[in-house]
């Protein structure tokens, strides 16, 4: 029998070293409150510091006055602007789309679009690192191991064979990107630009069985204009299961974003890939996805979000192709004493183009599950990273109740912010 969920969260933090960072960053959310005084001081300093070519030291006190008064929209503006001298382009442009939410004047609003256009059409090198501590394996709670299956008409019980096992793994995610701008204006679409993107997503379990890492390489074609960025990117990539290659991709996306000037974007993104599974030709075949995502700034603090996307796998084996809707409603909230809340909730389902005639039961599957993220947002403390905590559960339904399962998994990690 699995573990219960609260017995595996007691056994994976009692084996893990960096919940002492998390002791760290408790004690420094307990802090006192800067008074007006003190706080003045910070922000004139981190502006002197910022006139004098040092934008990366100017981050540390606006991100402390910020963790204690997530409301001061012109340090916020600031914090954007001071990210963007020091080329940490995400979270400048993480910033300034929050700004647009609050109570700007029309000029510096125009900047702050401004400053966003540039962000995407930049020359750059830009590098992300998070490593976090998770669990690998099966962690799924099913309902039944009990299935009916199909033999010559007849119906007949089964018991699906399932290990149960799971154990500690490390994560890590690191991306490498390169952008250069051209001299080419496509008009209306705007000034254009190349990139280049390679990234790696790995799972390092304790049971090498569990061992997962995707290698990807993408390039392509941006076009920035005054209120959208549109891109086209072919990308190919590699994964490895148990260290043995396992799937190759390769394929090709098109995305585009328009901005608003009252703190609101929309992007559209669609792909094709062409799927080659190296261990099982029948699931070699083709995959197309699209999304549709909206997200919107709210007080100059937090922003909110939706999202659809719809994925069609059509393989070679007919009763593995399937079709997957979700719904996804997501936030960021910046709250006080320098924690960020990132709740998230999901609906969705999958679809399989043909069933399987070895079982009696449908294998279509409905999804429906919720998140949350919580962050330090005051990554001085930590030279450079933010450490963070994530839970997520998820329950599955099928008709087919062998198929039916909850699932919980939980995170403590550290995110380069600066």
């Amino acid at each position: 029998m699995m573990q219960s969920f609260w017995s595996r969260v007691r056994n994976l933090f009692a084996r893990w070293p960096l919940i002492l960072a998390f002791g760290a960053m408790a004690n420094v959310a307990t802090a006192s409150t800067p008074d007006n005084r003190q706080i003045e001081e910070q922000f004139f300093t981190a502006l002197q510091t910022m006139t004098t070519g040092a934008p990366q030291a100017a981050i540390p006190p606006l991100l402390a006055i910020l963790s204690h008064n997530p409301d001061l929209v012109r340090v916020r503006l600031e914090l954007a602007r001071a990210y963007f001298l020091a080329e940490q382009w995400s979270l400048a442009r993480e910033q300034f789309f929050i700004v647009l939410s609050g109570d700007i004047p029309a000029p510096v609003r125009a900047n702050v679009l401004a400053f966003l256009r540039a962000i995407d059409n930049r020359r750059s090198v830009d590098w992300d690192f998070d490593i976090s501590l998770t669990e690998a394996g099966d962690l799924r709670s099913y309902d039944t191991d009990e299935v009916t299956i199909n033999l010559g008409g007849a119906s007949f019980p089964a018991t699906v064979d399932r290990t149960g096992s799971s154990g500690i793994a490390l994560r890590l995610r690191t991306a490498l990107e390169a952008r250069v701008p051209t001299q080419t204006d496509l008009g209306g679409l705007g000034a254009l630009s190349t990139f280049g993107r390679v990234e790696v997503v790995s799972l390092d379990a304790a049971h090498s069985e569990f061992d997962d890492a995707t290698l990807s390489a993408r390039a392509g074609l941006r076009a920035t204009g005054a209120s959208s960025t549109t891109t086209l990117s072919p990308y190919l990539s590699r994964r490895f299961l148990a260290g043995s290659a396992y799937e190759s991709r390769i394929g090709l996306s098109l995305s585009s974003e328009y901005r608003f000037d009252d703190g609101a974007f929309l992007s559209v993104a669609l792909g094709f890939a062409r799927i080659d599974t190296l261990q099982n030709d029948r699931l070699d075949g083709h995959e197309t996805q699209f999304d549709l995502r909206y997200v919107r700034s709210v007080q100059a603090r937090s922003y909110w979000g939706v999202g659809f996307s719809i994925k069609d796998t059509a393989l070679d084996a007919p009763t593995e192709s399937t079709i997957a809707r979700r719904l996804t409603v997501f936030g960021a909230f910046d709250g006080t004493r320098a924690l960020r809340l990132e709740p998230s909730v999901f609906i969705g389902d999958e679809r399989h183009r043909a069933q399987s005639p070895l079982f009696v039961d449908s294998e279509d599957e409905r999804t429906v599950g919720a998140g949350l993220r919580i962050e330090y947002t005051d990554p001085s403390r930590f030279g450079g990273f933010a450490p963070y905590a994530s839970i997520a559960v998820e329950r599955n339904t099928s008709d087919m109740r062998a198929n039916s399962y909850r699932e919980q998994s939980i995170a403590l990690g550290m995110v380069r912010r600066f």
